[in-house]
């Protein structure tokens, strides 16, 4: 049995962490807050969600850079949860009394 030392390198910086979670989030909603400011009533659902799927798409292919797991299978898989989510997120607030104005 061989033993592996833990190098410095290898331990992850909470800070670093953080930050890079942030910039991504911010980055990654961008691209729908543009999509809703930017189109007209009668798109914006549409307009968003096409760019909701390629928020994560993107998402999906920088987080699968580094890993062994096809690129197709990682993209399928973080935009089928975040529709998902979305769509989760959408009866909830239906369900609770929310409404969506135009």
């Amino acid at each position: 049995m061989t033993q592996t030392r833990l190098r410095e390198i290898d331990l992850l910086n909470p800070i670093h962490a953080a930050m890079t979670s942030f910039i991504a989030f911010m980055l990654g909603a961008l691209i729908p807050l543009l999509a809703i400011s930017l189109s007209t009533p009668a798109w914006r659902l549409v307009n968003t969600i096409g760019a909701m799927v390629i928020a994560l798409s993107l998402n999906a292919t920088v987080s699968a850079r580094h890993s062994a797991v096809p690129l197709i299978k990682v993209i399928c898989r973080n935009t089928l949860v975040g529709v998902a989510t979305a769509l989760i997120t959408y009866l909830m607030g239906i369900l609770l009394g929310g409404t969506v104005t135009g």
